[in-house]
């Protein structure tokens, strides 16, 4: 593999379920998945997934996760809001997540070979125009 994952693009799908909570009181049950779309790296047969903490990943970490397609999915924040604060406490949710977990996808070839990582790209990040701002890119 001698390239990257290209053409990067994010979106967040948001699932929200009006209820009552033990006091019967009006509560939201929320959770946010964010995606992380690529483009089809020739030759992959699979995709490595790393995710990092604010603190960083040790080098030549071994991959967490592989998928076959080219999108993954993660769920960004979740929580049981009263209806009042429902947004802000999603939105500092986000905030958090995409503050302290980056993710970086690298091309696996047929013989197990892995070729250059994407940047690290914030999990729950989502500028305006769906394309994600990575940070440095990593060596596998």
């Amino acid at each position: 593999m001698s390239a990257a994952p290209g053409d990067l693009r994010v979106a967040t799908v948001e699932e929200r379920r009006d209820g009552t909570g033990p006091d019967g009181a009006p509560v939201v049950r929320w959770s946010v998945d964010w995606e992380l779309r690529w483009a089809p790296v020739p030759g992959a047969v699979s995709y490595a997934v790393r995710y990092a903490s604010a603190e960083g990943v040790p080098a030549g970490a071994a991959a967490d996760d592989t998928v076959e397609g080219t999108s993954l999915v993660v769920t960004a924040a979740a929580g049981t809001s009263p209806p009042a604060r429902y947004e802000v406490e999603r939105d500092a949710g986000l905030l958090l997540t995409s503050s302290q977990l980056l993710v970086s996808v690298g091309a696996v070839g047929a013989d197990g070979t892995e070729g250059p990582a994407t940047g690290w790209v914030p999990v729950g990040d989502v500028p305006a125009d769906g394309r994600p701002l990575t940070t440095l890119a990593h060596g596998h």
